[in-house]
């Protein structure tokens, strides 16, 4: 196994995804490596599968397919509140420390990353999903779904018992993401801090006892 596979194993092993049999090692295309890398990947039980797409998650070595996602926020300032200017003042030490602390599924097609997500502790035993982004190119096709899918059943398998996000009450797409792969509202709101004219709602979705 290579360093970077060693460290994608590490950092698996860290957070204990082998605790889930559908989670696995091989050898597959990295972005921007002159040959196949070992990385880990999650195929959900449910929902689509290849050849929609595959999901991974980042090790602290993958830290630039993080920062490529970040300075893509700027794109969507009603929903990310992230400049480019800031993306650019983190260093690599700052990013890779990130990945370790929240972890991050990144959806591939042909081996090219188009869609991510975070888990952001919030509470015993609830997750916060955060940071969704799929560009452009890639919506459509099924890989969003896969990826929200693969980070859900990462958080079943690790004992959590929820996971919650917010979402802009106009995002349509995004909304019709969340229902799609088990999320409801709750009937909370608050004002959308880019643009309080706008509320953000939440919206849950059990995955465990």
């Amino acid at each position: 196994m290579s360093v970077l596979g060693r460290a994608t194993a590490r950092a698996a092993e860290q957070l204990g995804l082998f605790k889930g049999a559908r989670w696995y090692l091989r050898e597959a295309p990295r972005t921007g490596a002159a040959k196949a890398e070992t990385v880990l990947v999650g195929v959900p039980k449910t929902g689509p599968r290849p050849p929609v797409g595959e999901v991974r998650l980042l090790a602290p070595d993958d830290w630039a397919i993080q920062r490529s996602f970040s300075l893509r926020l700027h794109d969507y300032p009603l929903d990310f509140n992230v400049t480019r200017a800031k993306v650019l003042s983190m260093t690599e030490a700052e990013i890779r420390d990130g990945l370790q602390k929240m972890p991050t599924f990144v959806g591939t097609r042909d081996g090219a990353p188009v869609a991510r997500v975070r888990l952001a502790p919030d509470e015993p035993g609830v997750l916060e999903l955060k940071g969704v982004l799929v560009l452009p190119e890639a919506r459509g096709t099924g890989i969003s779904d896969l990826t929200v899918r693969t980070a859900l059943e990462w958080a079943r398998d690790q004992g959590h018992g929820k996971v919650r996000l917010w979402v802009r009450e106009n995002n349509k797409p995004a909304i019709d993401l969340y229902t799609r792969t088990g999320f409801r509202p709750t009937g909370e709101t608050k004002p959308l801090a880019q643009d309080p004219s706008l509320n953000s709602v939440e919206m849950m979705v059990r995955v465990g006892r």
